[in-house]
């Protein structure tokens, strides 16, 4: 579940469930309440539904888990990291590009700062999950392996260090290079994204 809903939407979300009060409507009423209390148990909002500074953060952030990514970039975990490894890094939060059957996940240790961020995702992925299940939130993946992608970290460190593209191809034999790719283009979507988000925390090293 990411926080991708401004207070104008959740406006929205909130009269159109309370006018649609079949079963179906009920039950979406009790997921939305669910996810807003989740957003404020994160501090996204407040008690009178104000968008408080995090989440003005993880509005910026697209295409991974807000909740995930906005709690890495307060962690100050990516201030230790070398620009090669959070590029890296990013590419574990990136989950709708798959490896494919044939793939394994990487198992390489890029640094002992680099182990500590992977670390720190799992344990947030994990605590989510489970406040989720507290809250009853149904549309959501219960599978950490769906939610970070740990397929791709030791390419994208490798493109990220300018390693020659064809000698990252063939260091995945098991990836094709549409895949790629397609990985190597929502990592630099998602390096503005989180400029943009380190711009609003005050973080000029990110930024």
């Amino acid at each position: 579940m990411g926080l991708c809903l401004t207070l104008e939407q959740l406006q929205r979300d909130y009269d159109h469930y309370r006018q649609q009060m079949s079963s179906t409507g009920r039950e979406k009423m009790d997921d939305y309440i669910s996810k807003v209390k989740i957003f404020m148990q994160y501090g996204y909002f407040d008690r009178q539904m104000n968008m408080q500074s995090k989440g003005r953060v993880a509005d910026e952030i697209q295409s991974t888990d807000k909740i995930i990514t906005t709690e890495l970039l307060y962690s100050g975990i990516l201030n230790k990291l070398t620009n090669e490894e959070c590029v890296a890094l990013f590419s574990v939060l990136i989950s709708n590009v798959k490896a494919g059957p044939k793939c394994e996940p990487c198992v390489g240790v890029i640094s002992d700062g680099f182990n500590e961020a992977l670390n720190f995702l799992e344990e947030t992925c994990d605590k989510l999950i489970e406040i989720e299940k507290q809250y009853g939130v149904v549309d959501t993946d219960c599978e950490k392996e769906k939610r970070l992608n740990f397929y791709f970290y030791e390419l994208i460190y490798g493109w990220a260090t300018k390693q020659p593209f064809l000698e990252v191809i063939k260091s995945s034999p098991g990836l094709d290079e549409g895949t790629i790719v397609r990985m190597v283009n929502c990592v630099e979507r998602m390096c503005q994204h989180i400029k943009g988000a380190a711009r609003i925390m005050g973080d000029s090293k990110l930024s």
